[in-house]
């Protein structure tokens, strides 16, 4: 139950109401009841908003096998594109998604890692 409301000293047309309705609380809630028993939808949907909350769409937790490479927004991006995650739960693996330069520099070391050595064995060689 909730706790009692206690005005002011000088109590106006509104404390007097509070206090009046407090009173009959127990009582109203029966009445409430016994109307959406009997089929009042008005009178059932005003118990229900008041004692349970609105639900939260939730997405199921899934496993994150696509990220074995490490996470990037690309292979986040086409998880959601494959319909693997939701946009709530993409936009919450994006926090830990490097920025795209530093993605951009991982795909670059990972193509083109030997890129120097090639070069070097090349000049060292004549061919360039």
């Amino acid at each position: 139950m909730p706790k009692p409301y206690r005005p002011r000293q000088n109590r106006n047309a509104n404390d007097k109401a509070r206090l009046a309705i407090q009173r009959r609380l127990p009582d109203l809630v029966n009445v409430l009841m016994t109307a959406a028993l009997g089929g009042d939808i008005q009178a059932a949907k005003l118990l229900l908003d008041r004692a349970l909350p609105a639900l939260k769409p939730e997405a199921a937790p899934k496993p994150l096998a696509f990220l074995a490479d490490g996470v990037t927004a690309d292979a986040i991006t086409q998880a959601v594109a494959r319909g693997e995650l939701t946009p709530e739960q993409a936009s919450a693996l994006m926090s830990l998604a490097p920025k795209a330069e530093a993605d951009n520099t991982i795909i670059i070391e990972r193509t083109y890692g030997d890129l120097p050595e090639t070069l070097a064995r090349l000049r060292a060689s004549g061919d360039t």
